[in-house]
């Protein structure tokens, strides 16, 4: 299993959880220094390895999976890393726009193309990209995040569609905002993060969430992996 982001929120719990299930997990962020604080939390809960590289890489994507690659292969893939800011549509900076479009749908597509050749080669495989509910309700502020979660859905949709025939699936979970430090440093633009009067209005249910425990349904692919 692998785990893009995984040195943080949605991905560190992820991760967690699936090494308390004993799972043999390989967790990818940009930074060594965030690589070396999650194994300090990771490491006394199961089998979990690091690999350094940025999402929107290729070259550093390739010689990622390689290593991946040597050790057996990718068969369960989880996309969690991404990125956002905050603003007006009609204000929003079209570099930032460009930067959040590359890291998390390039980005994403980019792990989705390099672990499903290798699962096409092993016969089998599972991809769970990590979408938002921002992907499919208009949320005030956060246009260019809305519009990439809203590409992934689509990308997962193609993925499932090309892919599902040849045994490996494709399926995007959608939280509601979670309360990691992405979600939470959203306060600083005054347009939602840490004030519920302004995030809440625009959630499902009228709550964020607390936790990743839907995530734990991505346990039937590591279940589906050994029965096969």
């Amino acid at each position: 299993m692998l785990i893009t982001g995984g040195a943080g929120g949605i991905g560190i719990e992820t991760a967690s959880a699936f090494a308390k299930a004993e799972a043999s997990v390989w967790i990818m962020d940009r930074t060594r220094e965030a690589l070396d604080a999650a194994m300090e939390r990771l490491s006394p809960h199961g089998k979990v390895m690091t690999l350094k590289a940025d999402v929107t890489d290729r070259t550093a994507l390739e010689a990622a999976f390689e290593v991946v690659a040597r050790e057996g292969g990718t068969d369960i893939l989880i996309t969690t890393a991404a990125i956002v800011k905050t603003g007006p549509i009609l204000d929003f900076d079209p570099d930032d726009w460009r930067r959040i479009l590359e890291v998390n749908l390039t980005g994403t597509l980019n792990c989705c193309q390099f672990a499903g050749r290798q699962m096409l080669k092993k016969g089998w495989g599972r991809i769970i990209t990590v979408s938002s509910v921002n992907g499919q309700i208009a949320n005030t502020g956060r246009g260019a995040y809305s519009c990439t979660k809203g590409g992934v859905d689509m990308l997962t949709r193609l993925l499932a569609a090309e892919l599902g025939d040849k045994g490996t699936t494709g399926n995007a979970v959608a939280p509601v905002p979670v309360d990691t430090p992405m979600v939470l440093d959203e306060g600083s633009s005054g347009l939602g993060g840490t004030d519920p009067g302004k995030t809440l209005c625009q959630t499902r249910g009228g709550r964020r969430g607390d936790s990743v425990s839907g995530l734990g349904g991505c346990g039937v692919c590591q279940r589906a992996r050994s029965e096969r």
